[in-house]
C-alpha cells in the first residue's frame, strides 16, 4: 500500500490555521505537522489573515513553535523573521507587555545582533504600516534599556529619526534616564545628537 503523498505548503498551513482556529482543539493536535513546519512556513502561519485578530493564539503557537520545531530552537536568529510578525499582531491589538517580554528574550540571546540589524533596517523586515512600525520600534528601544543596553537602544532611536518615525514621549523619557543611569563615553554629546 503506498503511503498518501505529502502535504504541500499550502495545505499545511490550512490545516494549522484551522487548528488554531477550532474552538476545542490543543495544540498537541499539531504534533503530526512538526517535520513539515519550517521557519518559512511558520512566518506564514503567523502572518495568517485568517489568525491575524488572535494575538493570543498567534503566541501559543509561537510558544509552542519554538518547543517543538528544531530550526527554531536550536537556531534562535531562524525565529527572528517570525518574531516579528508575531509582534506586529500582539502591538496591533496593544498587547504591550506580551511583545515587550518576547523582544526581552530574544535580544537577550541575539550575540550576533541579527534582530538587531532587522530592526535597523527596518524596509525588509518591519510592518509597511509606519505606525505600527513606529510601536515595535518604541518597545525595543524599551526592551534595549531594560537590558542594560542603551547603546543598541540609542541605534534604533537614530533609525526612527532617519525613518521619520517619532518616538513617543515615553521612549524618549525612558532613553534619557538610560543615558544618565548607565554609564556612556559622553551622555551629553549622544543627547545633543539625539535631540
Amino acid at each position: 500500500m503506498a503511503s498518501p503523498p505529502p502535504l504541500t505548503p499550502p495545505q499545511i498551513i490550512r490545516s494549522v490555521t484551522s487548528v488554531l482556529t477550532s474552538n476545542n482543539a490543543s495544540l498537541s493536535s499539531l504534533t503530526p505537522f512538526i517535520p513539515h513546519l519550517t521557519p518559512p512556513l511558520i512566518l506564514s502561519i503567523l502572518s495568517s489573515k485568517t489568525l491575524a485578530s488572535r494575538p493570543t493564539t498567534l503566541l501559543s503557537f509561537f510558544k509552542w513553535a519554538q518547543n517543538h520545531i528544531p530550526n527554531l530552537n536550536h537556531n534562535p536568529s531562524q525565529a527572528f523573521r517570525p518574531l516579528l510578525s508575531l509582534l506586529t499582531s500582539l502591538l496591533s491589538h496593544y498587547n504591550f507587555v506580551d511583545a515587550k517580554s518576547l523582544l526581552i528574550k530574544f535580544l537577550a540571546i541575539d550575540t550576533r545582533r541579527d534582530l538587531h540589524r532587522l530592526l535597523l533596517h527596518p524596509a525588509n523586515s518591519l510592518p509597511r504600516h509606519f505606525s505600527k512600525a513606529r510601536v515595535l520600534l518604541d518597545t525595543a528601544i524599551g526592551a534595549y534599556v531594560q537590558l542594560g543596553r542603551p547603546h543598541l537602544a540609542v541605534e534604533i532611536f537614530k533609525a526612527m529619526k532617519r525613518l521619520q518615525l517619532r518616538p513617543n514621549l515615553l521612549t524618549c523619557n525612558t532613553l534619557l534616564n538610560s543615558l544618565v543611569k548607565y554609564p556612556c563615553s559622553n551622555p551629553v554629546l549622544i543627547c545633543r545628537e539625539l535631540f
